[in-house]
């Protein structure tokens, strides 16, 4: 759950439990009444539509679209007209997605370079959300977006969820509540006694804390869940992994409809541990803060379908783009933020596009199983389990950090390998220990290393977290 601003979020961290879910539940109402937009809903009743057409009407409107945002980037994007000028690239030449490769790629240290030229200049005055990125890598990026860019992404997050049977249309309706486990620090982090959930009561939704998932408290979340006849769970694969992991030693199991991961890799493991104690078939879904690319997994399980028709999806193989049996790098564009077009932006994260059809009738392109930075799981003295996921929220606020990698070298000592860049001074890492603390407690020590460069696995991989403890509930 996002409160409204920092002074909102002091105040509901030193409330009463009661006030907080008072809090928890204004924030759902505020939702409802978003998720009830005509906007959103046209939207959703549109893509609802869509996924029914053919492939080849699928790639028309996403030409179109391309057509249309070439063009503007053109005449109206600083960054983009003069990329074209230098490279006597005429925008007409962009006619359909066969000539997407006469636009460069894009680099996040672009966008980091020239974020103000890649705005509309109007949107760097007013009426425009920014959004930043995990931090995964240590070094957060910020991109610009407005309320088109959100009712899209919500739209295909719910019809992503309506594939597994939830509907926001009509989970008001239902009897069944759905249980959350993401980042947000819904219960502060020193609290040692419960609830370790929130309510949001209008949403029939049910915010468990990731932060204090420890083998002494589990069994109440288990309470919880069976208590408020919670039926469909979303959140971090890795923290639903960690529930699933403590059911499976109790013997015990919590029949769900469906199951909803996303903003980690699902990695084999853990999809089998989940499924065995929650029953129904993983759904996951693969999204980026950039918006530039967006999949999800339908009831067949056989891949993820792109949302074709607000994305682009390329694979690139060394300097090539493939259709499929090929693994590569995935290229994204957004054909609906028009504040901060991003063309072609390297999103730094693996998949194949898979040839055969899905027997659910949809054509809309079917990617594997993303495959992006390897996570470990960070255990404390005091029997938590902290996701990778959580320990992202101490780097965002920092700005001079080119890479990091965290490493548990015990259950009390963590390492932080840090790849300073332009700016990075003692400030930044007080900063960083203090965030840390916050999340992993202050009995934990923490050591910042300055190095030049974070070494990658030998298949390439970046590992944002290396735990040397065993994961043990």
């Amino acid at each position: 759950m996002a409160l409204a601003d920092k002074k909102t979020f002091i105040i509901y961290r030193k409330s009463p439990a009661a006030l907080q879910n008072i809090f928890t539940s204004a924030y759902g109402l505020r939702k409802c009444f978003f998720e009830r937009a005509d906007e959103l809903r046209t939207r959703l009743r549109e893509l609802d539509r869509t996924q029914w057409l053919d492939i080849d009407s699928l790639r028309q409107i996403q030409s179109e679209k391309l057509r249309e945002l070439v063009q503007y980037a053109y005449r109206e994007i600083p960054y983009y007209r003069r990329l074209f000028d230098q490279r006597g690239l005429n925008p007409g030449q962009i006619q359909d997605l066969s000539d997407l490769n006469r636009i460069p790629l894009l680099t996040r240290e672009d966008i980091k370079a020239h974020a103000d030229l890649l705005c509309h200049p109007q949107a760097l005055r007013k009426k425009r959300w920014s959004q930043s990125t995990s931090g995964t890598t240590g070094s957060p990026l910020k991109v610009f977006l407005d309320k088109t860019v959100i009712w899209a992404e919500r739209a295909w997050i719910w019809r992503h969820r309506s594939w597994g049977g939830l509907d926001f249309r009509n989970s008001r309706r239902s009897r069944h509540w759905r249980g959350t486990f993401g980042g947000h620090p819904i219960v502060p982090f020193n609290h040692r006694k419960g609830p370790f959930w929130r309510v949001n009561v209008p949403g029939k939704q049910i915010h468990f804390s990731t932060y204090h998932m420890t083998a002494a408290h589990l069994d109440r979340y288990v309470e919880k869940i069976q208590k408020q006849n919670v039926r469909f769970i979303d959140g971090y694969p890795s923290t639903i992994f960690i529930l699933a992991r403590f059911l499976r030693t109790r013997g015990l199991k919590l029949p769900m409809k469906a199951v909803f991961t996303g903003a980690e890799p699902l990695y084999p493991h853990q999809r089998r541990v989940i499924e065995e104690v929650f029953g129904p078939r993983v759904f996951d879904y693969y999204g980026l803060t950039e918006k530039v690319a967006s999949a999800g997994e339908c009831d067949q399980h056989g891949g993820l379908h792109v949302n074709m028709e607000d994305t682009i999806v390329e694979i690139i193989a060394g300097n090539d783009r493939t259709d499929g049996g090929t693994e590569g790098e995935i290229v994204g564009t957004s054909l609906v933020n028009y504040t901060m077009p991003l063309l072609r932006y390297r999103t730094g994260d693996v998949s194949t596009f898979r040839q055969e059809r899905c027997p659910c009738g949809r054509e809309l392109a079917l990617i594997e199983p993303v495959e992006t930075k390897v996570e470990d799981i960070i255990t404390t003295r005091d029997g938590r389990f902290i996701s990778a996921s959580n320990l992202t929220y101490a780097f965002k606020p920092l700005t001079h950090i080119g890479e990091s990698q965290i490493i548990q070298e015990d259950v009390d000592r963590i390492v932080v390998r840090v790849v300073a860049g332009d700016g990075y001074c003692r400030a930044d890492e007080q900063r960083l220990v203090q965030g840390l603390q916050e999340k992993l407690g202050a009995r934990m020590n923490i050591a910042i290393e300055r190095v030049d460069h974070i070494p990658r696995t030998p298949t390439g991989k970046f590992r944002f977290t290396i735990s040397k403890v065993p994961f043990e509930l």
